[in-house]
Formats: structure tokens, sequence, C-alpha cells
């Protein structure tokens, strides 16, 4: 809408005509009281005469000064143009109608002033009208502003939205769902960030994808050393399993393990020092003490598969008795040295299996498990990988 649809209309044009014909009259009024003042009391003392003169003046002063002056000084940034819409706007009782007047004077504003001025009314509005119901939509305006300048003030509306008034929904839009998502872009620490995915979990369920939030919720309370609730939104994300992970593809199967082994109480399978849990292995081939072997084994999320073959394919979790295997074998060789593939990673080549598939490469790898730190860091012998690497 433009600039003139906020000026006076005539009936507003005779109203203020009225009011500074009233005002000129009463200056005339005081005007004539002076002139009366030295005319019919010549014989009135000169101090006197002078007392009452100051008086007239000042209230003449004061008088003119108060009747043009802005009715709302703390906005006449805006410029005179805008005190009229703006003093209709203050005197509107009803917040339903003065959100639909505020929401045409905000666009106003920003198309014919600028984003500064839009700032310095909505901020100083805020100030002056804190029990406005809508204050969380005019200050979504602002945190949305401040967003790509400066995060910290965007945070303060932001969080004034969600601590300080009701949600404004209009249509498919929210301002407090708005707001959260506008400070999960930019909050780094994990405590707030954590009360930020339960509050969307809680009030916007029908606006999320549920699997994802509880997805990140959990890291979240990994970032926070708060392992217990970890878990429980890791089971919470396992009954989403149409959820994509952007970039972890094997998310799920990825989930299901790390349930599997905290679900385990024992964990004894582990050993703080891989060359220990590799000699052991050894030991326990070239004595075929298929006993030893099974000790060391992991007793969660164990696989013997080939090269080729999908982890999360069901076949690649066989429960097998290995002993059957090492007491057939005529003797079973491997490499003097495990080979290292990255810092949480080891295999070692063994053969001499069967005349079908003659090399067995033993996996290895770190146990991530901060929530036991006695266990967490330690090896495992977590699988088998048949057949000559690729």
């Amino acid at each position: 809408m433009k600039l003139h649809s906020f000026l006076p209309s005539r009936a507003e044009h005779q109203y203020n005509s009225m009011k500074t014909s009233g005002r000129s009259g009463t200056k005339e009024m005081i005007v004539g009281a002076l002139l009366r003042l030295f005319s019919s009391n010549a014989r009135m003392r000169t101090g006197s005469r002078r007392f009452f003169t100051a008086i007239l003046l000042t209230g003449l002063i004061l008088f003119t000064s108060c009747a043009g002056s802005n009715s709302y000084p703390r906005y006449e940034f805006l410029g005179p143009e805008y005190r009229s819409y703006l003093a209709r706007l203050m005197e509107e009782k009803d917040f339903a109608s003065r959100f639909v007047m505020m929401e045409r004077l905000t666009a106003e504003i920003a198309r014919e002033r600028g984003s500064d001025d839009l700032r310095s009314f909505i901020h100083q509005y805020s100030m002056d009208q804190g029990d406005d119901p809508y204050m969380a939509y005019y200050l979504q305006i602002l945190g949305d502003h401040y967003a790509g300048q400066k995060p910290g003030l965007s945070q303060y509306y932001y969080n004034r939205i969600l601590s300080e008034y009701p949600d404004v929904r209009r249509g498919t839009s929210s301002t407090h769902f708005a707001a959260l998502q506008g400070l999960l872009r930019q909050e780094t620490d994990p405590p707030k960030r954590i009360e930020y995915y339960r509050q969307l979990i809680r009030e916007f369920p029908e606006k999320i994808d549920l699997g994802l939030t509880w997805y990140r919720l959990a890291g979240e309370y990994r970032n926070d050393g708060r392992f217990s609730e970890y878990f429980a939104a890791l089971e919470e994300f396992s009954r989403y399993p149409d959820t994509r992970v952007p970039g972890a593809p094997d998310i799920h199967e990825a989930v299901q393990e790390q349930l599997s082994f905290h679900r385990n109480n024992s964990k004894d399978w582990t050993s703080p020092s891989l060359d220990t849990l590799v000699d052991n292995i050894k030991i326990s081939l070239y004595y075929k003490q298929d006993w030893r072997l099974e000790r060391h084994r992991a007793k969660e999320n164990f696989f013997a598969m080939s090269w080729l073959q999908d982890p999360s394919d069901f076949n690649s979790r066989p429960n097998f008795n290995i002993g059957t295997f090492l007491n057939a074998a005529r003797s079973i060789s491997f490499s003097a040295d495990f080979t290292i593939l990255n810092e949480k990673e080891a295999y070692l080549k063994t053969w001499g299996w069967s005349y079908r598939i003659p090399e067995w490469y033993f996996y290895f790898r770190k146990v991530d498990y901060p929530a036991d730190p006695e266990i967490h860091g330690n090896w495992e012998w977590a699988g088998i990988y048949f057949g000559d690497t690729l």
C-alpha cells in the first residue's frame, strides 16, 4: 500500500482544522488579555503588571509549544507523514486490528525508508508496547534481520519470542517454530541445542522429520556427555527406519550396532592393547584352541563375510562355530605382523582354512563407547573377511 493511504483523510483534515482553530482562538484570548492588562489597568503597580505579564507570556509559549509537538517523539525519525497513522495505531485497543495496521505500516517503512528505520521502529514499539500479544511476530522480523549480520543479537530476539510471548500462527507459519529453527542454525552450545530440539519434538512434531530430529538430539546428548539420554534418543531414532540421514547411508545399521553393544553388560572381550589382542589370537590359532578364540571374539555385532558382501546382509552375521573350521584344518598360518588400516582399524591375514577359501582376514577395530571410559578406546576382534583382499 502506498504511503498516501496513511495520510489523514478529509474528515481528519477537518478535525485537525478545528483543533488548529481552537488553538488560534486560545492564543488570541491570551493576547487580548495582555492588551487589556496594559490599557485598563494603568494604575496597577509596575511590579504587579510585570508579574502577570510574565505568567501570561509563559502560558502562551507553553501552549504553542505543546500544540505543535509530536505526540510520539520517540518515533519522530519516521517523519511527519507517519504521525497521523501512528496516532491511530497507538489508540487502537483491539490488538487483532492493530496487528493488521502494523503489517501495513512495517511493510511501508521497509519499502519507503529501509531496514534500519524498520528495525528502529519495531525495537521502540517492543519497548513501549510490551503487552501486545502479537509481539512475537514483530520480534521475528528483528531476529531474521540480524541473523546474517549479528548472530548474538538475532539469538536475543529469538529467545525473547520463546520466553516472553505466545506463539503467533498464520496459516502454516509459526513464530516459535521459526525462532527455534533460527536458534539451531546459530547456536553451538550443546545444552541449549538439546532444549531447542526437545521443544521442536514436543511442540511441533507435525512440522519436522521426527526420526532425523531424534538422531540429531542424540548427537547433542553425546557432545554434552549425557550418555543415558544419548542411547535413549538412539532408541527413539530406531523407531523410524525410513528416515535418511544426509551423508550417512548406513546409519541405521551403525545405530543398531551401538545399541547392541550398549545392551551387553559384559564387554569383557575387549583388550586395551591391539598387540596383546593379536598375540592372543595367534596363540589360539597356533595351538588350535577354539575356546580361546571364542573368548576374544566380540559378543555383539561380530560378522563373517566376503569383501563384496553388504554388512547389512543377514547372512553376514552367521552364528557359526569357528572351532569346527579350526579343528578341520591341517594347520593355520598367519602373517608375522598385523596391517594397520587407520587409527581405528587393523587386520591380520591367516591362511590354510580350506581348499575353497583358504585365506581369512581377522578384522580388529577400536571400541567407540565413551559411556564407559574403561572400555572406550579398547580393541575388539570384530569380524572375518573371507578370501584375499580386493
